[in-house]
């Protein structure tokens, strides 16, 4: 972005939780984080929002989002000018972005990435409402698919959406070569290495995986599962149960600039998620040029051409599953013509240069015609107002 003149202000919004809370180990690990740190040459905020793990509604809503941010926010625009807010995922961080929006008179830009609309309007009335009073209400609306496209129109009717597909900084993520990236993570040469990088989630289907992986005969294989999550232990102990163990590591949550090693150690990278919008980890693994099986969900088909750029199985299918893995680990002509085609894929349509030049024509398209529209009230405006 700032190779075409936009200056960005990354704020994070981080869970506080109250003091009797901080003695939980998946709490505590947030009462570390800085309010105020540089990642990667950026000033990045961090305002605390108060969350309590219970599920009260009211604790998760975009309300509470907006009453932590605001004195911040409130800092930042005295201290220089903004022209709008770029919000992720449309609840809880647009709701908020639509309040901060009319009190501190900016047009909003929310980009919409899979779960906030897939998923979190069908856990009640008020998650429903607030997803659709904030997609009716944002200026300019992005999708990381055709399929969140669509989805978004089910919710909230017909809109001007753009879509931009999630990519990858093709100078971070390249091929390293599998002998020199198994050799800085210590993976044998000869191994039939299978790997997944994720959160461990109950989205990401992880029992399927292992139920396919035991069906598969005859392959020396190996699976390294690279992230962390709430299902960790969970999954340990079915894949005792099943008896693949022996064949599955645990790596835990890995740095960001380790993971183009992981994925140029892959003989096969496999996403088998029952549900995505477009996970990012997809054109990260193209651009490493490792040969992807990835569930036939969301807008994952729009990005991986079957059997061109990888193959698609249908979700929860651990037989079909298991066969395109142990189809690619045995056929080498395939792997290389999957590794080749993702590649040059990736590096066309999926780069960060690409996006941010998606992107700054819908900056520039909100703010020409939000100053250029109706007279607006300035101030905060009620919920059940327009």
């Amino acid at each position: 972005m700032r190779s075409l003149g936009i200056n960005a202000v990354p704020i994070a919004p981080t869970p506080w939780p109250p003091l009797f809370l901080k003695f939980m180990p998946r709490v505590r690990k947030y009462s570390v984080i800085p309010l105020h740190s540089d990642d990667r040459q950026f000033a990045v905020e961090r305002p605390r929002v108060l969350v309590l793990p219970i599920g009260w509604p009211f604790f998760r809503s975009g309300l509470v989002y907006y009453l932590c941010c605001r004195r911040l926010i409130a800092c930042c625009v005295r201290r220089q000018r903004f022209d709008l807010i770029h919000a992720h995922t449309i609840v809880p961080d647009g709701f908020a972005a639509v309040l901060l929006g009319r009190e501190f008179n900016l047009p909003v830009v929310c980009t919409v990435h899979g779960s906030d609309v897939n998923e979190y309007p069908q856990r009640s009335a008020a998650a429903r409402w607030s997803t659709q009073w904030a997609l009716t209400r944002v200026h300019r609306l992005i999708a990381v698919s055709e399929q969140l496209k669509s989805n978004i129109f089910r919710l909230a009717g017909e809109r001007q959406i753009e879509v931009i597909r999630n990519g990858a900084d093709a100078e971070v993520f390249r091929p390293w070569g599998k002998t020199e990236a198994r050799h800085a993570l210590r993976i044998p040469l000869e191994e039939k290495t299978i790997v997944f990088v994720g959160r461990l989630t109950e989205l990401k289907a992880i029992p399927v995986l292992l139920a396919a992986l035991r069906g598969m005969q005859g392959v020396p294989y190996r699976l390294y599962l690279v992230g962390d999550g709430e299902l960790r232990n969970q999954l340990t102990r079915m894949a005792a149960e099943l008896g693949v163990a022996g064949r599955c590591v645990f790596i835990g949550a890995r740095p960001h600039e380790e993971i183009p090693q992981w994925l140029s150690a892959a003989d096969c990278f496999v996403l088998c998620s029952k549900m995505e919008g477009l996970p990012t980890v997809i054109p990260e693994a193209m651009m490493c040029g490792v040969p992807i099986v990835a569930s036939h969900v969301g807008g994952i088909p729009e990005v991986i051409q079957d059997c061109e750029t990888g193959l698609l199985v249908p979700p929860g299918d651990p037989v079909s599953l298991g066969r395109a893995i142990h189809r690619i680990l045995t056929d080498d002509a395939l792997q290389a013509g999957l590794r080749r085609h993702a590649a040059e894929k990736a590096r066309v349509e999926f780069t960060w240069k690409a996006n941010a030049e998606k992107t700054a024509a819908v900056y520039q398209d909100a703010v020409t015609t939000y100053r250029t529209g109706p007279a607006r009230k300035h101030g905060w405006v009620g919920l059940c107002g327009a």
